[in-house]
């Protein structure tokens, strides 16, 4: 036979059951919410500028859409193609490593598209060449010096 369901809810813990009880604090200047200062929202927070450098990007032209470009996440570089692009972001379809750390990519069984800060593009590249049916790299003196 099934327990019969109690009306009554369970006590809520207190000290006899292993619990401390804090008291409240008075409302002070450190802990008034009218003193908080709110996190800035996206549109708030400055713009960091596009790392500098002998690869520096030209974000103005929108002829960079569907071109190739090397990506950095998670300090692992990607090569992938340009979707799109707006004042701080661009949309990029990467390719996955075959073997992280070397130069051989292939593209995934579900498109890997994610917007990136305009300093996670590394640099514009030509498209990666085949080395095999299934993989490609990025040329080889490109390569070297992005990982140098």
């Amino acid at each position: 036979m099934t327990p019969p369901i109690s009306p009554e809810p369970e006590p809520a813990p207190g000290p006899s059951r292993g619990c401390q009880i804090i008291e409240a604090e008075e409302p002070g200047p450190s802990n008034n919410p009218a003193n908080v200062n709110p996190q800035p929202t996206i549109s708030e927070r400055p713009l960091r500028e596009p790392q500098k450098g002998p690869h520096e990007i030209d974000w103005s032209q929108n002829e960079m859409i569907g071109g190739w470009c090397v990506v950095t996440y998670d300090k692992e570089l990607y090569p992938g193609i340009i979707l799109a692009k707006d004042e701080a972001n661009v949309q990029v379809r990467c390719m996955h490593h075959a073997g992280l750390g070397k130069n051989r990519f292939y593209w995934p069984p579900r498109n890997d598209e994610i917007w990136y800060l305009l300093d996670d593009i590394v640099r514009l590249i030509s498209a990666p060449e085949n080395v095999t049916l299934r993989h490609v790299e990025i040329q080889k003196d490109i390569w070297a010096e992005l990982t140098k």
